[in-house]
């Protein structure tokens, strides 16, 4: 009996040790990443920052609220599109991301800015001009693109085969490229898709 009393005790005890641990965690606080905030880190790159729109392909968070951001590289798509990689100048403070940079069409065309050294993959200017003259969809089915999937604490991107072909913003479907699984993506830019989980 006086075994039966003191396992009652040791249970109750384990009881309220687990409940007061569980309820004790607090998740940390995460802090948006805003647009303005890639904007600012572009400015410091001296990247043009007029009549950019930049898309976020889904929202990012960082553990410090106004991180400060720092660009690595910069793929141009077409004379007036690039394809920026963005990270936290502060490790751990968040994941890295890409967005999409859009300047205006009447607007000079885009260069390389000094510093980024070799991360700047710059495409032919042959295949630029090709890209800004013609009036064709963004991706063409049977085109190769990379598939983001971003959010709170999770960070994925993969290469697909697109399945059909649309124009900036237009819901394509796409697969791997063994084609075993298909997913519904936005068309963000020509080689760039966003999907959602």
């Amino acid at each position: 009996m006086t075994k039966t009393i003191q396992i009652g005790r040791i249970l109750k005890f384990a009881v309220v040790l687990l409940t007061t641990t569980a309820c004790a965690y607090v998740p940390p606080a995460r802090f948006p990443v805003t647009s303005d905030q890639v904007v600012a880190a572009m400015r410091d790159r001296q990247l043009p920052i007029e009549g950019l729109r930049v898309i976020m392909p889904t929202s990012i968070t960082a553990s410090l609220d106004h991180p400060s951001l720092e660009i690595e590289s910069m793929t141009l798509l077409s004379p007036h599109t690039a394809q920026l990689k963005v990270s936290c100048r502060e490790p751990g403070v968040c994941l890295a991301f890409y967005v999409s940079a859009t300047w205006p069409a009447q607007s000079v065309a885009v260069t390389m800015p000094p510093g980024l050294g070799h991360t700047i993959v710059q495409a032919g200017e042959a295949k630029l001009e090709r890209a800004a003259t013609r009036s064709e969809p963004t991706l063409r089915a049977g085109s190769q693109a990379t598939l983001l999937f971003e959010g709170d604490r999770l960070h994925i991107r993969m290469r697909v085969v697109c399945l059909q072909g649309g124009a900036t913003g237009d819901k394509v479907r796409v697969s791997t490229p063994d084609r075993k699984q298909t997913f519904t993506a936005e068309i963000l830019g020509p080689t760039l898709l966003k999907g959602s989980l």
